[in-house]
């Protein structure tokens, strides 16, 4: 192995770019009130040839992206809640993004928009390796104003607080957060202790499960009360919480004994299938067997 490929081996395993990653055309990527903005994305290196490319912004939507092939224009497929797509450039050299101004500053949307501004940026994340050094951030600039802009950024303020609300429904637990978790690697793990070398992933595990349960509990008490949670007190937000969570839990409840009846069902079905075929085909031999003694 040479020097340089060496010294650009990270601890994935995997190659690390050196130096500058890609070319953007233009450098300044500033989108026009009125119109579109056509960005180019070239890469400077060969040491890496997969990447996620992703429009994280409130001002501006990715209304298109795309590659060259054979001379021709081949639009890529845009992951539209994400504004988001994979490109591949050790098949096509360069890719190519089309980027306007909103024309649906829904602030009920775009939830996982996290910036202080609502221009936000482009990222380019390289699929190697997920490092902190394998992401580049370019911003994205707006400079002038129409009544489209100053609506955006009215919506803007208002997605700002719907965040807000959305963290103060995070802070108010419904249970005892630790004794759950605990529960729950109780009743599906067969661990000895916490010293078990299982015990640490497990743990991970059913956290991340009850903390999506506990997000779509959050969810839906912000869809149903966002305008009036500024007025809950906490003890009120927290019982909101709990009557939602035996909603939904009573829901699910009932959708998966609906599937076993169903499944039930059907495999009743599947039997008396069965059993009428075999029937059937147990008349059609006494039938034929009648046929050859005559």
């Amino acid at each position: 192995m040479d020097k340089k490929s060496s010294s650009a081996e990270n601890s994935c395993g995997t190659i690390k770019p050196q130096g500058e990653l890609f070319k953007i055309t233009p450098e300044r990527l500033v989108v026009p009130v009125n119109d579109h903005l056509d960005i180019k994305i070239s890469r400077l290196t060969t040491e890496f040839s997969s990447v996620k490319i992703t429009l994280n912004s409130f001002a501006f939507d990715l209304i298109r992206a795309w590659f060259l092939t054979n001379g021709k224009e081949k639009d890529h497929k845009i992951e539209l809640n994400q504004f988001s797509f994979s490109h591949d450039f050790q098949c096509y050299d360069d890719v190519y993004l089309r980027v306007k101004l909103t024309e649906n500053p829904d602030p009920m949307k775009r939830k996982w928009f996290l910036d202080e501004k609502p221009e936000g940026f482009l990222k380019i994340t390289i699929y190697e390796c997920l490092e902190e050094d394998k992401i580049k951030e370019y911003p994205l600039i707006l400079i002038s104003e129409n009544e489209k802009v100053l609506e955006m950024k009215e919506k803007f303020l208002e997605f700002r607080k719907n965040q807000n609300r959305r963290e103060r429904l995070r802070k108010i637990p419904i249970n005892d957060e630790e004794a759950e978790l605990k529960w729950a690697i109780g009743k599906f793990y067969d661990f000895p202790g916490e010293g078990d070398p299982g015990y640490a992933s497990a743990v991970e595990e059913e956290k991340a499960k009850l903390d999506i349960k506990r997000e779509v509990v959050n969810e839906s008490v912000f869809e149903s009360h966002w305008q009036k949670l500024d007025e809950m007190s906490d003890d009120e937000i927290k019982k909101l919480k709990l009557e939602r969570k035996k909603e939904l839990d009573d829901l699910k409840e009932q959708k998966e004994k609906e599937e076993r009846e169903k499944r039930k069902e059907q495999e009743q079905k599947k039997k008396a299938s069965l059993e009428a075929a075999k029937k059937l085909e147990k008349l059609r031999k006494k039938k034929k067997k009648k046929c050859v003694v005559m």
